[in-house]
């Protein structure tokens, strides 16, 4: 088994925080990735996702290392 995350230019949210971002599918996009369209159809997706439903939050530093791997990277920290 294998992942791979492709990313793309950040959105507007993602923009202060880091040069690149995960492409996000939009909704009903699922079906258009799976299907294995033509190469533009499936470029066309590769955009920065609009952001409109994202929320940027602090997170503890050390999702900084490779080595860290715990739910409590992604909790909020005040």
């Amino acid at each position: 088994h294998s992942c791979t995350i492709l990313t793309t230019s950040p959105n507007e949210l993602m923009r202060p925080i880091h040069d690149r971002m995960p492409v996000i599918l939009p909704p009903g996009a699922r079906e258009q990735w799976i299907a294995k369209g033509t190469m533009p159809d499936l470029e066309a997706l590769l955009v920065p996702y609009s952001g409109d439903d994202l929320e940027a939050y602090p997170v503890s530093d050390q999702v900084n290392s490779v080595a860290n791997d715990s739910a409590e990277l992604v909790e909020r920290i005040l």
